[in-house]
C-alpha cells in the first residue's frame, strides 16, 4: 500500500491515495502499529476534507474510528461512527451505512448497551442481506452472536458466521470466529472442543502475521485448557 500512496500522490490521484491511506491503517491496526495507524488515518482524512469528497470522508472517519477502538477509546469511536453515518445516509450510501451500523452495534455490544446494539445488528444485517453482502452478513451474525447471553442462539449464529466466511474464504472471519467459538465452548465447560477451536485461530492469525490477533488467540487458547 505505501507503494501505491507513492503512485497515486505523484500521479495527482487523490481518490486512490485515500484509500490506499486507509488500507494502511487497517493493516497497521491488525499488526498492532497503532501510531503508523493513526498517522495514516489521519492523513486520510485530511485529505478526502480538502478534496470535498464526502464518501472518501465518511470512510477515513471510519478508519480512524477503528484505531479508537483499537486503542481502548470507544467513546471517541462511537462519536466518529455517528458522523459517519449521517455522511452516508447524506448519500444514499447502503453500504457505508451498513458497514457502520455493524461497527456501531460491536462497540455498543462492549459498552454494555444490549438492546440499542441489537437495534444496530438487526438493521445492519437486513441491509447488508438486501444487497447480497456475505462478508458483511458474517460480521453482523458474528456481532449479534457475542451480544447474546443464550448459548444456543450464540452457537447457531456463531455457526451461521463461520459457514459464510468459510464459503467466501474469508480467513480472518474464520480466525475470529474460531476464537469466539472457542471462547462460548470454553464457558461451558466443554475444554476438549474449545482448543479445537482457538488453536485453528491461533493457527490462521500467525500464518497472516497479525500479532495483535495471535496475542488475543492465545490468550483464549490458555483460557480453554
Amino acid at each position: 500500500y505505501e507503494a501505491m500512496v507513492k503512485h497515486a500522490k505523484s500521479a495527482g490521484d487523490r481518490p486512490h491515495e485515500i484509500e490506499a491511506l486507509n488500507n494502511l491503517a487497517q493493516a497497521a491496526i491488525n499488526r498492532g502499529n497503532f501510531g503508523v495507524a493513526e498517522r495514516k488515518a489521519k492523513a486520510a482524512l485530511r485529505v478526502a476534507r480538502a478534496l470535498g469528497d464526502r464518501k472518501l470522508e465518511a470512510d477515513s472517519l471510519v478508519s480512524l474510528s477503528e484505531w479508537k477502538r483499537a486503542i481502548g477509546d470507544p467513546g471517541d469511536a462511537v462519536a466518529l461512527l455517528e458522523k459517519a453515518l449521517d455522511l452516508y445516509r447524506q448519500l444514499d450510501d447502503r453500504a457505508g451505512e451498513a458497514n457502520s451500523l455493524r461497527r456501531l452495534g460491536r462497540l455498543s455490544v462492549g459498552l454494555g448497551e444490549t438492546a440499542k446494539s441489537h437495534g444496530y445488528l438487526i438493521e445492519a444485517l437486513s441491509l447488508y442481506r438486501a444487497l447480497g453482502d456475505l462478508e458483511g452478513e458474517g460480521h453482523s451474525l458474528n456481532s449479534l452472536a457475542l451480544g447474546s447471553s443464550n448459548h444456543y442462539e450464540t452457537r447457531t449464529l456463531g455457526e451461521q458466521a463461520l459457514a459464510i466466511f468459510q464459503t467466501i474464504g474469508d480467513v480472518d472471519g474464520q480466525s475470529t470466529m474460531f476464537n469466539n467459538l472457542g471462547l462460548m465452548y470454553a464457558n461451558l465447560g466443554l475444554y476438549r472442543t474449545a482448543g479445537e477451536y482457538t488453536a485453528r485461530a491461533v493457527e490462521m492469525a500467525k500464518r497472516a502475521q497479525a500479532r495483535l490477533l495471535t496475542a488475543t488467540y492465545l490468550e483464549s487458547l490458555g483460557r480453554s485448557q
